[in-house]
């Protein structure tokens, strides 16, 4: 059997394959870059609002004859349907109307023209016939766009029409209209909050499951073997219910499914973004089942214009989303309608250039899942967002999901798998999802902030978290250093976050030990200096076995110092008792993702997110093994040994690694696992 290898697609624009001057362009294209893809998807529609069905019949014939040539040509050839339900308000007379479907309606009762409620039996029928169409086409596949979700311009999220809120009525016994669901999910208890906006999230949930069915049975009704495809980004309102997505695309045949993750990094101006992105690639991968066979990540640029996202950046991009768990790509729009394909060559050059070292990532992970530091998050855990006080439909300050760019940027690795976690990471209400878990989480390793601290107290774990918060400080306060093992070598060090600063403004929390065993690992003082509290950080271990770190100042963001980045590596090697796999010794930007290998070992992907050169990289790998090998862009191996270790630890020492390039070290075997 050949190795694995990452699987490339290309999204191509209505005018490149419906008119045939633009077709024999692009096939003039692929000829000249036969190396850069194995899949052709056509968009059925350039324009984000449903097509009216005539419209896509006259379509069909011509895609039909269209993907006959590709396949001659030797590519998997099929249809990215781009509107199922819609996206927005985009070419509206050529689109179905609201006279005859209801459209997507949010909380104040605004309409969005250009999407549609899924719970009308009319835009049902409607989805019924544009699939049947299209599979009749005879595609290869059919890649379902990223419209189903929620959101909808230019209103906010929906969908409250009447026919929703009546089917809510009527399956949980709650009369609801726009305006008292509004009041009911905002009041009461937090327990009361959460059922209702629980029940509602089902209630999302068994939407999106009646629309994947019809959407399934009208495609194999066609064709039974047709391979289906998803696109996603992150989906918290919408249930995150990809497993079951996923089952329901698969059919009775169980059928393999396609799925392509995605969301933002549009243009370049923030290269940063990239990284955000991996994250997010690797949580809409970590529910995924068994059937979906090709995880394509999205490589986007809005408008397809040369400059407004370089060869340079999509090259990169592509395997860092690899590094967190997609196995190939999905390339979108290669030019902008009317402009000449030569505009597209650079794209194309970069990602014949990086593709053997996608193929490489792929080889070694295949598709097993991140290993680190897990926040705590399930499907229900949006029902949590501004739980104990302000508006659900608001962001505030009650966002319930750990901010995770500073832990990825010093070069600690994350999961969003819980059976990979070494370390929980616990943020705001989060734990009010899943009171449950409380005791199972305080029994190992986790790391949280003083508003998860007071939350899990109320709930009435006090005996095992060790701290409670005195009080608020919301101004000067600076953030020093105590003598504690944990903080060797940086004892009497401060970080001063600039709480006078509005754009990161943040209070911080005075924390008393509630256990004589708790333990401070920094205390707080203003710019006299004067003494203001002597616990800020702090660690303790519970009668449970369970080590516990508590950041009262600033537990998530402005870490970017020396010292802070050495103390939050021993106090995560602490609290996982020398189970976390990896991490980025040297102080530097250096995301890493770390996976078991499919040959059972050790393998971390690393990108130097920064414009400056990291100069001799440290790694430090837990690890019996005293030789690391190392990959770079180019796959040219250096074998790497060990420059000292640590008990279970070694620590490796990387040749140099250029601005916004990858690396990838494998070892063989790891030790003490």
């Amino acid at each position: 059997m050949a190795p694995p290898k990452a699987t490339f697609s290309l999204r191509i624009y209505t005018d490149d394959w419906l008119d045939p001057h633009g077709f024999a362009e692009l096939c003039a294209t692929l000829r000249r870059y036969p190396d850069v893809a194995e899949e052709i998807s056509l968009f059925h529609s350039i324009t984000h609002a449903p097509l009216r069905l005539e419209i896509v019949r006259e379509r069909s014939e011509v895609l039909k004859e269209r993907m006959k040539v590709l396949r001659a040509m030797g590519y998997r050839t099929g249809v990215n349907i781009l509107t199922t339900i819609g996206h927005h308000e985009e070419n509206l007379p050529n689109a179905i109307s609201v006279d005859e479907f209801t459209p997507m309606t949010d909380i104040t009762g605004g309409i969005t023209r250009g999407s549609f409620c899924p719970n009308d039996p009319r835009m049902l029928d409607y989805v019924r016939e544009l699939y049947r169409i299209i599979a009749a086409a005879d595609p290869d596949y059919i890649w379902i766009d990223d419209d189903i979700r929620l959101w909808h311009w230019p209103n906010g999220m929906g969908c409250f029409c009447d026919r929703c809120l009546a089917i809510f009525t009527e399956r949980h016994g709650t009369v609801v209209n726009r305006e008292s669901l509004h009041a009911v999910v905002n009041g009461g208890t937090a327990a009361e909050k959460f059922n209702i906006r629980k029940a509602w999230l089902d209630h999302t949930r068994a939407m999106f499951v009646k629309l994947l069915k019809v959407v399934e049975s009208a495609a194999h009704a066609v064709t039974p073997d047709l391979e289906l495809g998803q696109m996603t980004g992150d989906r918290f309102w919408e249930g995150y219910d990809f497993d079951t997505w996923a089952t329901i695309l698969a059919g009775p045949n169980k059928i393999p499914v396609l799925w392509r993750p995605g969301g933002g990094v549009y243009r370049e101006g923030n290269p940063w973004e990239l990284v955000q992105k991996s994250s997010s690639i690797a949580r809409q991968t970590a529910l995924l089942p068994p059937v979906v066979r090709s995880v394509q990540a999205e490589i986007e640029r809005i408008p397809a214009n040369r400059f407004g996202k370089s060869a340079a950046i999509a090259a990169v991009e592509t395997p860092l989303l690899m590094a967190a768990g997609a196995t190939g790509a999905a390339v979108n729009s290669l030019r902008e309608p009317q402009e000449p394909f030569e505009e597209c060559y650079p794209v194309l050059d970069g990602l014949r250039r990086t593709r053997p070292f996608c193929d490489l990532l792929v080889r070694t992970f295949g598709d097993n899942r991140p290993i680190g530091l897990c926040e705590l998050w399930n499907k229900d855990t949006i029902a949590a967002i501004n739980l104990t006080s302000g508006d659900w439909f608001g962001q505030g300050d009650g966002w319930p999901y750990v901010p995770l760019d500073d832990f990825l940027g010093l070069g600690l690795p994350v999961t969003f798998t819980r059976e990979n976690a070494v370390v929980t990471l616990l943020t705001g209400d989060s734990i009010l999802a899943q009171p449950d878990q409380a005791e199972r989480i305080l029994a190992c390793g986790v790391y949280l902030d003083a508003a998860a601290l007071t939350r899990l107290n109320d709930l009435g774990y006090g005996e095992l978290t060790g701290f409670r918060v005195e009080r608020i400080i919301h101004q000067d306060a600076i953030e020093v250093f105590t003598d504690h093992p944990l903080n060797a070598g940086i004892t009497g060090r401060r970080r001063d976050a600039r709480q006078s600063f509005l754009d990161f403004s943040r209070p911080a929390a005075v924390l008393a030990p509630t256990d004589p065993k708790a333990q401070s690992l920094s205390r707080l003082i203003d710019y006299t200096p004067r003494d203001l509290a002597d616990c800020g950080t702090g660690v303790f271990e519970n009668r449970l076995g369970g080590r516990v770190c508590v950041a009262g100042y600033f537990p998530w963001t402005l870490l970017y110092y020396v010292s802070k980045h050495r103390q939050l590596q021993n106090v995560m090697r602490w609290l996982s008792r020398d189970t976390l796999p990896a991490y980025a010794a040297t102080f530097h930007r250096t995301p890493i993702w770390v996976r078991r290998t499919v040959a059972g070992g050790l393998g971390i992907a690393l990108i130097n997110a920064h414009f400056d050169p990291i100069h001799n990289p440290a790694l430090v790998v837990k690890t019996r093994t005293s030789e690391l090998r190392v990959f770079d862009m180019n796959c040219n191996e250096t074998r790497v040994p060990s420059s000292h270790d640590d008990g279970v630890y070694h620590t490796f020492t990387l040749p140099g690694i250029g601005a916004w390039e990858m690396r990838l070290a494998v070892i063989p075997c790891v030790g003490g696992n």
